[in-house]
Order: C-alpha cells, then sequence, then structure tokens
C-alpha cells in the first residue's frame, strides 16, 4: 500500500498581489535575496546574492497555514503540476555546507573558470551555462531574509519542508538574472530590473485551467470573482468552485 499523500505547488502572497496576479494572467519574476556557500582559495564564505525567480511550495493542506505565517501571507493560488512542468519549473536541490553536492557543484565551477580563463565567447557561455544551476541550490536550513531587506529571521527554519520549486527566467545566451546585495538594497536598481524582464518578455503566463484553487480572505471574494470573469471570462459559478475562504 502506498503512503504518498497528495501535495499541491501553493504561491503564497498577499491580496494585492493576487488580483494583480489574476488580472494579468502571469507571475513577474522578482529578485529573492538568499545566501550561497563560495569556495574561494580553498575556502568557504557565505555571500548574499538576488536571484529572479518565482517560488512555490509543494505542500500538504495541513502545512499551508503554517507556512503561509511564516512568510506574512494572506492569500494563494494553487497551480496545476503539469503546468509547473510544461513551464520548466523545477524542484531545488536541498544541501548543506559541507555536503558533496555542493563541494562538487562550486568545484566544477571553479576549475571551468580556471581551465577556460574567460577568453572567449564559447567559453563565457560554457561558465554561464554552470552558473545556471545555482540559483536550484538551496541551504536545507537556515534564516531567510524579512522586509525586502538584508535582514535575517530570528529564527532558522528547515527550508527543505517547503518542497521547494522555483522557474529562473533564462536566455540563449546563458545570461542569469541575479543582484549582488547592494544593487539588491537599491530600490531603484531593483525595480528597473525588474520591469526590464518584463518589458523583455519574461515572465510566468497561465489560463485559467491551469488554477486548481485560490485561497482569499471573505472580504476579497467579490473583487476576485469580478477579477476572474474580467480575465478568463469565467462566470461567477465558475469561478466560485475555485475559490477557497481562508479563516483569520
Amino acid at each position: 500500500m502506498s503512503n504518498n499523500r497528495q501535495t499541491n505547488l501553493y504561491h503564497c502572497t498577499n491580496s494585492d498581489s493576487l488580483l494583480k496576479i489574476l488580472e494579468s494572467k502571469y507571475f513577474r519574476y522578482s529578485y529573492c535575496l538568499e545566501e550561497y556557500y563560495m569556495l574561494k582559495e580553498g575556502r568557504y564564505s557565505l555571500e548574499k546574492l538576488a536571484y529572479a525567480m518565482v517560488c512555490f511550495a509543494d505542500l500538504l493542506e495541513e502545512e499551508v497555514n503554517g507556512h503561509m505565517e511564516q512568510f506574512g501571507a494572506n492569500s494563494f493560488l494553487v497551480m496545476n503540476k503539469k503546468w509547473a512542468v510544461r513551464n520548466n519549473l523545477s524542484p531545488v536541490i536541498y544541501y548543506s555546507k559541507d555536503g558533496l553536492p555542493n563541494y562538487a557543484y562550486l568545484s566544477l565551477a571553479k576549475n571551468i573558470r580556471e581551465l577556460l580563463g574567460q577568453g572567449t565567447t564559447e567559453e563565457v557561455i560554457v561558465v554561464n551555462s554552470i552558473e545556471l544551476l545555482r540559483p536550484y541550490f538551496k541551504q536545507y536550513e537556515g534564516h531567510y531574509f524579512v522586509n525586502r531587506k538584508d535582514e535575517p529571521s530570528k529564527e532558522k527554519v528547515e527550508f527543505f519542508l517547503e518542497r521547494e520549486w522555483r522557474s529562473i527566467p533564462f536566455v540563449k545566451g546563458g545570461e542569469r538574472f541575479y543582484l549582488d546585495l547592494q544593487d539588491y538594497l537599491n530600490e531603484g536598481i531593483k525595480d528597473k530590473a525588474m520591469k526590464e524582464l518584463l518589458e523583455h518578455g519574461y515572465c510566468l503566463r497561465f489560463e485559467w485551467d491551469d488554477i486548481l484553487q485560490i485561497g482569499c480572505w471573505e472580504e476579497k471574494k467579490i473583487e476576485i470573482l469580478h477579477t476572474i470573469h474580467k480575465s478568463f471570462g469565467i462566470d461567477e459559478d465558475g469561478a466560485e468552485k475555485k475559490v477557497l475562504i481562508i479563516k483569520t
């Protein structure tokens, strides 16, 4: 007998963002600050980088409220996993600092840089391709950052319990979209970088059938139903079947 239990992909957010997502019919990439271990001169150093991404948590139903409370969310969208796979979303790789996956990746990136020297366009593309893996690595436990700044959470959390999936924007040359800490903390630079992604067509689109459920507060229900009708042409009865009222 299988003991597998049904999980779903939740994108947890706030009420205003939920309305914007439903109105636009896409998820917008935003820059998420995280800590990554780097290997420099044979030693690990912990650095903060912000990659452009859209994040989802693969949760059991009873885990959702705790997840939303942790990150200050009050609404959610549950998306079909077939849509996620079709749009190249992927689960992250959870690692520990001294674990073999982290060491192997950092050593590979370091050795390729040294061997190639980044002298030609082709060499840069190879290095960039290796670096595309980095935003899919995440510490299995650590601190998250609050208030869109570099202030770590007071408590340490076990990230692997989120079973996170990510979408990372990708272009043919292998470029990555990330900001260093200084640029991330500059609201003007960060907002401009997000707008440039959208202007170049980088967003995560969906249709009505890709949504499994919409969670919102009771007082937002009418506005949500109106937005669904305006964006997708779904009548109130059809829309209400997917709307779940979150108890506050």
